[in-house]
C-alpha cells in the first residue's frame, strides 16, 4: 500500500525545517530589534565609561554580508576620550566596528564570539607621560576594582586574571595609526593587524598578534623607512605574572633590520636583541632632523650605513637602567669605514662606557666645517683631509687617538688672489687625561718634501690654561703663496719657533730665520725675525713687538726705478746708483696690534759706485687705523742731511714731501 504524500520523509523535514527556520527568525528578530541593541551599547559603554566618554553616530544590524546570511552589528564613528583630566586631549577614533551576531550566542548557548572587524583606528596621544604617571598613582592609592584589593601591578595582568563571560576569539583591524603630539608627522602604522585569543578555565590565557608596521616617515614624502612584519605573544604565567614577546622582521630602508625583545612582569626586566645589516642612516633622518649634527653631515648627499649586532636588558626599577653590548659595527661613510668589534655601556644615573678600541680608515673631516662649534672658524681649509688611525677608549676621561691625516688643503688669499697650500701627510696624535688634553703633530710632508718638525698644545680643564709650540724647519710654502705676498715667485727655507700661552693673558713669541727672502729688487740674506704679543681681556695691556734684521741686504736697478725711492735717492741729492749694498740693516715696530704701531728702521749701505762711501738711512713714524701713516726719513752721507715727510693719500699711496 502506498504512503500518503504527507507521510513522506522528505516533506516532514522541509516542515520541521520551516518551523525552525520560522522559530529562529523570530528569535533573531526580537534580539536584533532596537530595544535590544541600545540595551547591549549601554551596558557596554556603561563599562568603558569608568575610563571613557563614549560617543557614536550610527549604529545598526547588517543581516547579510556579501550575499550570505551573516548578520553583524556594526557601529560607525565612535570617538572615547580619557575620563583622566590631563589624558584628555589624547583621543580614539573608530572609523567603523562590526561584532558579528551568534544565533547560538543570542540563545545563550554558546558564548563564544569568533570575530570582531575594525576598519580603521586612529590613536592620537598627547601629554602620554603626564596621563601613565596619574595612572600609576591612581592604581596605588585605589583598590582593585574587581577583587578590591590594593594592587600597584599594571592593569594589563587584570586582562589575563579575570574571568570571562564570552570568550572573544579573533580582533582584526584593517589600520592602526597612532599619532603623536610631540610628533605628529610621525605617525606608526599597524596594518592587516590580527588579534588571536587563547582561553583556558574561562580566562584569558594567550593573545596572539600578527600586524604589518609602517614607521619612521620620510619628511618629504609618504614613504616610510621601516617597512617590516610584527610578531607579538602575551602569555599568562604563574602567580598573575605576564610573559611578553615581540619580534620584528622586515626592511629599513634599503637594508635589514630584526628584532627581538622578551619581557616577564615579575622580573621587572625587558631583554632584547637587535641586528642591522646595511642600514642607511639617512633611515633614522626623522628621530634627529633638527639636530645640529644631522644638518651638518647632511645625509641626504652623504651616504652613511651601518651594520651591527646589539643585545641588553632594561631593568625597570624605581629608576630605569640600560645594560647594552654591541658587536661587529661597520659604519660606511662614503669611502670610508669605521669599525668597533665589542662595545658595552651601562645607562643608569649617567652613561659609562667600558674600554674598547674603534679603527677608522680614510675618514673625511671637511664635514667638521659644518658643524655650529666650528662655523666659520675653518674657513682658512679649503680640506680639512682625510683620517686613518685608531682610538683607544678607557673612559671620559682618558682616551688616545693615533694616526694620519692626508691631503689637508690650507687657503692662503691676498690682493684678490687665492692660492692653496698642500700638506700631503701628518701623524697626528690626541691624549685626553684625567686633567689634560694634548694634541700632537709631526713627520710632516709638504710640497712632496718632509719637514723636519714637531706641533704640540694643551690644554688644562681644571685651570682653563693652555699652551702650544710650534717647531720646524724645511720649505714649508709654495712659491705661488710666497708670490701672494712678496711679488716675487721663490721657495726659501725657514726655521720656525712658535710658543704659545694662555691663562689670564694670551703670550705668542715666535721667531723665524730664513735663508734668503727676495723682494722686488731687494734681496735679505739671513733674515732673522723675532714677534713677541700679548693679548688681555680687558685689551689695555696689549702689547705687539717686531725685529726684523737681515745679514745681509742687497737691491738691484729694479728698486732704485721705483719713483718714490728715485725722490730719496735721486742725482740732485748726490746719489747715482745702480745698487746698493747693507751688512747693517734693523727694523723694530712696536704697538697694541697691527693695526696701530710705532716703526723704526735704521740701515747703514755702500754704494756700488763710491765702495767707500757709507751712508745712513732712519725711518722712523707710526701708523694709526684712524689716522693713516705718518713718518720722517732722514738720509745722511759724508757731506749732506736729507729729510723728508712721509704719508698716504686717498688713494692709498705713500706721498713723500721735502721736509725742513
Amino acid at each position: 500500500m502506498r504512503r500518503a504524500v504527507i507521510d513522506q520523509p522528505g516533506v516532514r523535514i522541509f516542515v520541521i525545517g520551516l518551523a525552525l527556520s520560522l522559530f529562529l527568525g523570530l528569535a533573531l528578530r526580537v534580539q536584533i530589534s532596537d530595544a535590544r541593541i541600545q540595551i547591549f551599547l549601554n551596558k557596554s559603554i556603561d563599562r568603558l565609561q569608568k575610563d571613557f566618554f563614549v560617543d557614536y553616530e550610527v549604529a545598526k544590524v547588517n543581516l547579510s554580508r556579501w550575499g550570505l546570511p551573516l548578520p553583524a552589528l556594526v557601529i560607525q564613528n565612535i570617538r572615547l576620550s580619557p575620563m583622566s583630566t590631563v589624558c584628555q586631549s589624547s583621543q580614539i577614533f573608530i572609523d567603523e566596528l562590526e561584532v558579528p551576531i551568534s544565533i547560538s550566542a543570542l540563545l545563550g548557548l554558546s558564548k563564544i564570539i569568533p570575530k570582531i572587524r575594525i576598519k580603521e583606528i586612529e590613536l592620537r596621544l598627547s601629554d602620554i607621560e603626564k596621563c601613565i604617571g596619574e595612572n600609576k598613582t591612581e592604581s596605588k592609592s585605589s583598590g582593585n576594582s574587581l577583587t578590591g584589593a590594593k594592587s600597584d601591578e599594571p592593569n594589563v595582568k587584570n586582562i589575563f586574571s579575570n574571568n570571562t563571560k564570552a570568550e572573544l576569539k579573533e580582533i582584526y583591524i584593517e589600520k592602526l595609526k597612532i599619532i603623536s603630539r610631540t610628533k605628529a608627522d610621525q605617525p606608526i602604522l599597524l596594518k592587516q593587524l590580527n588579534f588571536d585569543l587563547f582561553y583556558f578555565q574561562n580566562k584569558l590565557s594567550e593573545v596572539h598578534i600578527k600586524s604589518k608596521i609602517n614607521a619612521l616617515k620620510d619628511p618629504k614624502s609618504e614613504v616610510y623607512f621601516l617597512n617590516s612584519d610584527l610578531t607579538a605573544v602575551f602569555k599568562a604565567k604563574e602567580n598573575n605574572e605576564v610573559e611578553s614577546i615581540v619580534s620584528v622582521n622586515g626592511k629599513l630602508l634599503d637594508g635589514d633590520v630584526k628584532f627581538f625583545t622578551q619581557a616577564t612582569s615579575e622580573s621587572k626586566k625587558i631583554t632584547y636583541d637587535l641586528v642591522l645589516e646595511r642600514v642607511s642612516v639617512k633611515a633614522f633622518a626623522p628621530l634627529v632632523e633638527n639636530s645640529d649634527l644631522y644638518k651638518s653631515i647632511n645625509l641626504e648627499k652623504t651616504p652613511i650605513s651601518v651594520s651591527l649586532v646589539n643585545n641588553g636588558e632594561i631593568l625597570l626599577n624605581d629608576k630605569i637602567s640600560i645594560n647594552s653590548k654591541f658587536k661587529n659595527v661597520l659604519m660606511n661613510i662614503e669611502s670610508s669605514l669605521i669599525r668597533i668589534s665589542d662595545l658595552e655601556m651601562h645607562y643608569g644615573t649617567k652613561l659609562t662606557i667600558k674600554p674598547f678600541e674603534l679603527t677608522v680608515e680614510s675618514l673625511s673631516l671637511s664635514k667638521l666645517k659644518n658643524l655650529e662649534q666650528f662655523r666659520n672658524k675653518l674657513d682658512s681649509f679649503d680640506s680639512l683631509g682625510v683620517f686613518s688611525g685608531l682610538l683607544e677608549y678607557k673612559n671620559e676621561n682618558s682616551f688616545r687617538v693615533k694616526g694620519n691625516i692626508k691631503n689637508i688643503k690650507a687657503v692662503f688669499s691676498n690682493r684678490g688672489r687665492r692660492d692653496l697650500q698642500n700638506i700631503e701627510q701628518v701623524d697626528v696624535e690626541a691624549i685626553r687625561t684625567a686633567n689634560e688634553l694634548r694634541f700632537e703633530a709631526s713627520n710632516f710632508i709638504v710640497n712632496n718634501e718632509k719637514v723636519e718638525g714637531k706641533f704640540w698644545a694643551q690644554y688644562n680643564v681644571n685651570s682653563f690654561s693652555s699652551s702650544a709650540q710650534l717647531k720646524m724647519t724645511g720649505v714649508t710654502l709654495n712659491d705661488n703663496i710666497w708670490e701672494q705676498f712678496t711679488f716675487v715667485k721663490q721657495s726659501p727655507r725657514i726655521d720656525i719657533l712658535w710658543n704659545y700661552k694662555k691663562f689670564d693673558i694670551e703670550t705668542h713669541n715666535i721667531k723665524i730665520y730664513a735663508d734668503q727672502i727676495s723682494l722686488p729688487g731687494v734681496k735679505l740674506e739671513e733674515l732673522n725675525v723675532e714677534l713677541f704679543q700679548i693679548f688681555s681681556n680687558e685689551g689695555a695691556h696689549n702689547t705687539l713687538n717686531v725685529t726684523i734684521k737681515p745679514s745681509r741686504l742687497s737691491t738691484d736697478a729694479s728698486f732704485l726705478a721705483n719713483s718714490s725711492v728715485n725722490q730719496v735717492l735721486n742725482p740732485a741729492n748726490g746719489f747715482k746708483l745702480e745698487k746698493l749694498n747693507s751688512s747693517k740693516t734693523t727694523m723694530s715696530l712696536s704697538g697694541r696690534d697691527w693695526k696701530n704701531l710705532s716703526f723704526y728702521l735704521d740701515s747703514y749701505f755702500l754704494s756700488d759706485l763710491s765702495p767707500k762711501s757709507e751712508s745712513h738711512l732712519t725711518l722712523k713714524g707710526d701708523v694709526k687705523y684712524e689716522i693713516g701713516l705718518a713718518a720722517k726719513l732722514v738720509l745722511q752721507n759724508r757731506s749732506s742731511i736729507f729729510k723728508f715727510d712721509l704719508s698716504r693719500n686717498q688713494s692709498d699711496e705713500i706721498v713723500i714731501k721735502n721736509a725742513p
